[in-house]
C-alpha cells in the first residue's frame, strides 16, 4: 500500500490520473458531453494562476490510497520428514535373557550335569548322554556317490551302469592300505567301513584314516576323489567273555599340561573326563558294575604308560565302587605313536 499527498498528484498530473479522479483516457466508452466538460474547466483553470498543492482542496491535504496485488510462486517445497520406526524397541529388553540361552555352544549343551540340580553332581549318578565311542560292526560311513558328484557329474547312467568301475581304499596315518573295496558301475551311495578288516586288524582309536576313490566312467577316463580323513574317539567291540572298550591315548591326556597340573604327572583332558565318564555311565548300565575290569595303555612309553593305567584304573574305582583287586591297570609298548591307545576290557558275566 502506497500513501501520499493529493497535491502532489495534481501538480505533477494536471491532467489527472487514469483511474483516478475521473474517466480513464484509456475509457473510450465515456459520455462525449463529460468529455468537453472537462475540456472547459480545464481550459478555465489554465487562465488563471495554479493554487499551492496544499490549497487544492480547500487547504487540506488530501489523501489518495494506490492498492496494488502480487502473487509469488513458490520455487521449492520442504522434504517430508523421514523417521526410522523399530517395532521391537520397546520389547528388546525382554528379550536380553532369553538370548543367552541361544548363544550357548554345543559344548555347554553336551555337558547335561549343567541342567540339573547340584544334589545329583556325583560319578555315582547315570546321565544320558552321547557316547564318544562308536559300536561295534560300523566304524565310519563314507558317501561315495557325493565324492564322485563333486569331481565328476556321470550323464549316461546307461552305459555307466555296465562299463563303469570304481575302487575305494582306505589307508591309515602311514599311509598304509587298510581297507579296500570295489564295485561295477556307479558308487553306492553309503559305504560302511566295518571296525575290522579282512585280515582281523581293528581300527584305532585316536589314528586319522582316510579313503581315496577312483571311478572310471563309460568312456574310459579316471577320475580321483580324496575323501576327508575321519578318527575315532573311542570304540566299543563286543568278545565271547565281554567287551572290550578302546579308547584314543591323545584325546584322553593332555599333551601339554598347565603349569599349574604340571606336578599332577598325568591329567585329563576336557574330552578325556567326558569320556571316562561315559565309560564308567555304560559299565553300569551293562551289567558290568562287578566284571572285572583289565585296563592296558599302549604308549612309547612304557612308564608314562603305567602311570596313566593307574590313574585311569583310580578314577574307574571311584566311579564304579571297586575295590583295588577288581581292577588291573599295566603299561605296555607300543610299536609307533599312530598305535598308542587305552584298551579297556570289561568280562561281563553271563546270564
Amino acid at each position: 500500500m502506497l500513501i501520499v499527498p493529493a497535491g502532489f498528484l495534481q501538480a505533477q498530473f494536471p491532467a489527472g490520473l487514469p483511474g483516478i479522479g475521473g474517466v480513464s483516457p484509456m475509457d473510450e466508452s465515456a459520455p462525449k458531453k463529460e468529455d468537453d466538460k472537462a475540456k472547459q474547466d480545464s481550459k478555465a483553470k489554465s487562465d488563471q494562476k495554479a493554487p499551492a498543492a496544499a490549497e487544492v482542496s480547500g487547504g487540506k491535504v488530501g489523501e489518495y490510497v494506490i492498492k496494488g496485488e502480487s502473487r509469488l510462486a513458490l520455487d521449492s517445497e520442504k522434504p517430508p520428514l523421514q523417521a526410522t520406526l523399530d517395532d521391537g524397541e520397546l520389547i528388546k529388553p525382554t528379550l536380553e535373557t532369553e538370548k543367552q540361552a541361544f548363544l550357548v555352544g554345543p559344548p555347554d549343551f553336551g555337558q547335561v550335569k549343567d541342567a540339573v540340580p547340584t544334589e545329583i553332581h556325583s560319578d555315582f549318578v547315570i546321565v544320558p548322554r552321547y557316547f564318544e565311542f562308536r559300536p561295534d560292526a560300523v566304524a565310519h560311513e563314507f558317501k561315495l556317490r557325493a565324492e564322485l558328484d563333486r569331481i565328476y557329474k556321470e550323464t549316461n547312467l546307461k552305459e555307466a551302469a555296465v562299463k563303469a568301475r570304481w575302487e575305494f581304499r582306505i589307508a591309515d596315518a602311514s599311509g598304509k592300505i587298510y581297507m579296500e573295496f570295489s564295485g561295477k558301475g556307479l558308487p553306492p551311495d553309503v559305504l560302511a567301513v566295518p571296525t575290522r578288516n579282512v585280515e582281523g586288524e581293528p581300527v584305532r582309536p585316536g589314528s586319522p584314516y582316510a579313503g581315496v576313490l577312483t571311478y572310471r566312467d563309460s568312456y574310459g577316463e579316471v577320475h580321483t576323489a580324496l575323501t576327508s580323513p575321519f578318527t575315532l574317539s573311542g570304540l566299543l567291540e563286543k568278545t565271547e567273555k565281554g567287551y572290550v572298550i578302546n579308547l584314543s591315548l591323545e584325546a584322553l591326556f593332555e599333551r601339554k599340561p598347565k603349569p599349574e597340573d604340571k606336578d599332577k604327572g598325568v591329567v585329563l583332558s576336557a574330552a578325556g573326563k567326558s569320556m571316562v565318564q561315559e565309560t564308567a555311565d555304560w559299565i553300569k548300565s551293562h551289567r558290568g558294575a562287578l566284571a572285572p575290569l583289565y585296563i592296558t595303555v599302549y604308549s612309547g612309553n612304557k612308564e608314562k604308560g603305567q602311570k596313566q593305567a593307574d590313574f585311569l584304573a583310580g578314577r574307574l574305582i571311584q566311579s564304579l565302587l571297586r575295590s583295588k583287586e577288581n581292577v588291573q591297570a599295566r603299561g605296555s609298548p607300543s610299536g609307533s605313536h599312530l598305535d598308542e591307545y587305552v584298551e579297556i576290557a570289561v568280562f561281563v558275566p553271563k546270564k
